[in-house]
């Protein structure tokens, strides 16, 4: 049977997978010292994590930006069109 199918299994998969992926609001309460959505929000930014605000105004966090990236890519440089000419790319 498809997942597609059973409408509550799909919806425990989505809730699943949004768990590994964001920190959940206790683990935010225990990165920021806060309970209080505002506060969190400062915090957050004051540590320099990369987070969102949902629709409620909770701040919600990816684990990457916590953990790091498994990939170990390097971010990519900008570089001026006239020093890529420059350099013969």
């Amino acid at each position: 049977m498809l997942v597609e199918d059973k409408p509550g299994e799909q919806r425990s998969i989505l809730a699943i997978g949004a768990a590994a992926m964001f920190l959940n609001p206790d683990e935010v309460a225990l990165l920021t010292g806060f309970h209080r959505k505002g506060r969190q929000v400062e915090q957050l930014r004051r540590m320099g994590i990369a987070f969102y605000v949902n629709g409620c105004g909770r701040p919600v966090v990816a684990r990457a930006a916590i953990e790091g990236s498994a990939t170990g890519t390097s971010p990519r440089t900008w570089a001026p069109s006239v020093v890529k000419l420059a350099r013969g790319a």
